[in-house]
Order: C-alpha cells, then structure tokens, then sequence
C-alpha cells in the first residue's frame, strides 16, 4: 500500500490485543505481555535508514512522518506496547497525529493509531469480525490528575457504577504518587480534599479515576497477525468534572514473528477486488445483475 513520507531522510521498513462487589486490579493479560513498569523511551519504534535522525528527535516530533491511507500514523512498534505507556501515547498525542476516521482492517506494517473516541465508537473499529477473531477484552482502573502519570486502582462498584476506588499500590508508593502528582500541577489549584484524599486509606476522587478496557484480536486465518484496541474512559457521568479529559482509542497492528508467506497469503484474503469476486461467484443476484449490465 502507498505510504506518504512528508519527512525527507525518513524510510520505514516492513518489519518481518443492590449488592456491592470489589473489582480487584486484575493480573495482566497474559497476551499483553507486559514486562515491567518502567518508560523507557521505545528507540526501536521506528526503524531509520540514512537519516540522520536520532530515535529521540523522530519520536518528539509534532507532525506526523508517515501516513497510512492519508491516516497519520502515531509510531511504529515491533512488541505490545504496554497499558500504562499506550495510555501516555494517548494522552500526550498532539492534534496532528489524531485520525477522526475509522482505522484500516488490514495494515502491512506495525502501525499504531490514535483515534478521536469521541467521532469513532469502539463497535465501529470491532465491527469487523469477518477477518477478526476477538479473544480478550480485559478491564482495568487507573488514577492519574494531570493525564500523564497513571498509576493503578481497585474499584468498589454497586450494580456496576463505581463508588470508591483505591490506590493499588504500597503507602510509601502513595505517597510518592501524590508528590510527583503535587509537582507537576500548581500549587493554587491543589485542594485540601484532594490532599487529604490521598492519606485516607489510599482513596482517591473518582473524577480523576478512568476505565481503561484493551480488546485483543487476531486475523482468523493468521495468529501471528495481532490487533490491540485500548479505550480510555470516565467512570463517572459528570463530563464537566474534567474538561481537560478527550476519549481517546490507542489501535496497535502487530505481525509477530510473520513469515513473508502469511502476509502475502492475508494481503491477498483483503485485496478487495478479490473480495469482489468472490461476491460475484457465490452470489446468483449479483450475477443477475451483471448480465443484465
């Protein structure tokens, strides 16, 4: 498929997911694979040929270097990007790299895209389930005031609303949390409840408390070709509690460990005029109207 380069220097190779009840931080996936919590900066996301471009300068970039489709592609990664730094990518994605467009069915490199929840709505993106087989979709809760930082929370729901959610972390971990979350907003407009909040039994306001939800698929005719969707949302329904929050979609194409002939073999299942051919085979009322044509 084309891809438009609008950086000069820049190529990418095609590289060869009313009874009360807890809902507990539930055990990673074990698809997501995610090995430890640290952010380090990803310097294999793209892949430079004679650029001259370090990984860092691509990476903080504020206009997007390849398009997919005239979709802009946010990065591309050779591994399951991990929920806390695919919730960063979300967050901190400038304008340009937002797509208001459903994302493609079928990629032929890593591409990851960040899409405007508020314009396309999860069953849009999962509504192609005649290539996708969906396997997982699990659920988890975070914390974070300035949408940047997230840090874990174990929920307390009554007939699935959430009324009080939990830092799930150590106190020493607590209160690491509130400094760096102290550091990075102003003084002024930190409240003596939200401080308070934070040293009574690890609570914290539920206006800063989102439901991050990730659906695992894969093409049903090759495991090794992957989709990740992550959604970002409130939990509660005051949407002025938070102006600054955007609902947010984090989809990652992954081909792990694909060998040239499964790609071929699903780039020609997807080639649409193949597909309509196929139509045309098996079903007698478009052979009618063609010969009539």
């Amino acid at each position: 498929m084309p891809i438009e380069k609008k950086t000069a220097g820049v190529q990418t190779t095609r590289a060869e997911p009313p009874t009360s009840f807890v809902i507990p931080a539930p055990a990673d996936s074990s698809s997501e694979e995610e090995n430890g919590s640290s952010h380090d900066l990803d310097l294999g996301a793209f892949e430079l040929v004679d650029s001259g471009m370090t990984a860092e300068t691509l990476l903080s970039t504020e206009e997007p270097v390849i398009f997919h489709q005239d979709l802009p592609v946010h990065s591309v990664h050779h591994d399951t990007v991990q929920t806390e730094a695919a919730l960063a990518n979300l967050m901190s994605a400038p304008s340009s790299m937002l797509t208001g467009a459903i994302p493609p069915t079928m990629v032929e490199d890593n591409y990851c895209f960040v899409v405007d929840g508020e314009r396309v709505r999860m069953g849009d993106i999962l509504g192609d389930d005649q290539w996708w087989r969906h396997t997982s979709r699990p659920t988890k809760y975070f914390y974070s005031e300035d949408l940047r930082q997230f840090h874990r929370v174990n929920c307390i729901a009554v007939k699935g609303k959430v009324i009080t959610a939990k830092l799930a972390c150590s106190s020493l971990q607590v209160q690491a949390a509130a400094a760096a979350s102290s550091a990075s907003t102003p003084r002024s407009s930190v409240s003596g409840a939200s401080a308070r909040s934070h040293n009574r039994d690890n609570k914290v306001p539920l206006t800063h408390v989102y439901k991050v939800i990730r659906f695992y698929s894969f093409w049903k005719t090759c495991t090794s070709f992957h989709r990740i969707v992550t959604m970002i949302d409130r939990v509660t329904d005051d949407r002025h509690a938070n102006p600054d929050f955007k609902k947010r979609l984090f989809v990652q194409y992954l081909w792990r460990n694909a060998k040239a002939v499964e790609k071929a073999r699903v780039q020609k299942e997807f080639d649409p005029r193949r597909q309509r051919l196929l139509r045309f085979v098996t079903d007698p009322s478009a052979r009618k109207r063609f010969q009539k044509m």
